[in-house]
């Protein structure tokens, strides 16, 4: 399991800067993904000079302002598809991983071929592309044999009316 390097710095009680963290982050994981909790705040805009917390419910619909920052490697779709088990087998495999979000989530493709499933359409994103997601139901597939990584920031927003709840990926 990949780790991701995460550098924080802070201001002490007197304005002076200083590196208040350096570690490494490892992931959790989802069938065919593994998700790295990179910062999380309770409220948006985050406090400056609070510390970044721990993440303890791993569920991707946050509540208003709360904010994640996230990696995630996606791992090639057709193999997580077929090492499924019947009962957990979409019967299309672009409906495998499909889920929306009470979030505006900001994305790029950080590493490999991403395939972004939204309704009927598929859009091929590429390293350096960048998504901005706001509430679409979406999956996201690798189509290639290579560890693909996208990187985004999820902000939670309030839920507007016309927002349909699909949760085929929400972790336990």
């Amino acid at each position: 399991m990949s780790t991701t390097r995460v550098v924080e710095t802070a201001i002490d009680d007197y304005g002076d800067s200083y590196i208040y963290s350096d570690d490494q982050k490892s992931g959790w994981e989802l069938p065919g993904h593994v998700i790295t909790d990179l910062f999380f705040s309770n409220q948006n805009p985050p406090d400056m000079l609070a510390k970044n917390i721990d993440i303890n419910d791993k569920n991707f619909n946050l509540k208003p302002g709360q904010i994640r920052f996230f990696r995630s490697d996606v791992y090639p779709t057709e193999q997580v598809y077929a090492e499924l088990p019947m009962k957990e087998k979409p019967a299309k495999l672009k409906d495998l991983f499909y889920h929306s979000t009470i979030t505006v989530d900001y994305i790029i493709i950080v590493k490999g071929e991403i395939a972004m499933q939204v309704g009927d359409k598929q859009v091929v994103l590429k390293a350096g592309d960048t998504v901005v997601q706001r509430g679409a139901a979406h999956a996201w597939h690798n189509y290639t044999n290579e560890v693909a990584s996208i990187m985004g920031v999820m902000i939670g927003v309030e839920v507007p009316e016309q927002f349909i709840q699909v949760d085929t990926v929400q972790p336990d």
